[in-house]
């Protein structure tokens, strides 16, 4: 074989594996475009799954941030009230001490407070007979001051001469004065 007979050679099969690759190239464009559509249709899906799940994050979300506005809102309460409940406590812890205090206040020892009170009164009657026989003995004076006063010929003997007093006068004065200090 000569030289062109190969080159010819060589160009019938360059031709026939063109045309077979044109063959399997064709087969491949066309299970591309099968393949093609159904990615497509996958892509489709896909696009509608996602559009759903965007729905639906879209929704979580505002549910989460309602949650969320509403557990803010539930803590600030708690804290409200666990400050209340604090003020309270100690409100209540105090009252409980002042009951104590004037429970404690009642309890006082009665006994003690009898005899205290026994005491003062043995010593108002003491106080009380004391300014008795003082006035008893104050008003004896007064009477022998007014005896002693009497002129002559007034209540007093005849011939009497003034501030004299009888020695019955004296004696009756001076009983007086002795049960004034005998008085109770």
């Amino acid at each position: 074989m000569s030289g062109s007979g190969r080159l010819a050679a060589d160009a019938t099969a360059a031709l026939e594996r063109l045309g077979t690759e044109e063959q399997s190239l064709l087969q491949e464009a066309r299970a591309a475009e099968t393949n093609g559509a159904s990615v497509a249709e996958r892509v489709a899906k896909a696009e509608a799954t996602l559009s759903v799940s965007e729905r639906a994050f879209d929704e979580l979300t505002g549910t989460i941030a309602d949650l969320t506005a509403r557990r803010h809102a539930f803590e600030k309460a708690l804290a409200e009230h666990s400050n209340r409940l604090d003020r309270l406590t100690g409100e209540a812890a105090a009252v409980e001490a002042e009951r104590q205090q004037l429970e404690g206040a009642e309890r006082v020892d009665l006994t003690g407070l009898a005899q205290a009170a026994e005491a003062a009164q043995a010593a108002l009657t003491e106080a009380e007979a004391a300014a008795l026989r003082a006035e008893a003995a104050h008003s004896a004076a007064r009477q022998d001051l007014d005896v002693t006063r009497i002129p002559a010929g007034r209540g007093g003997a005849p011939g009497t001469p003034a501030g004299y007093r009888s020695q019955d006068a004296r004696q009756a004065s001076a009983c007086r004065y002795q049960e004034s200090l005998a008085c109770p």
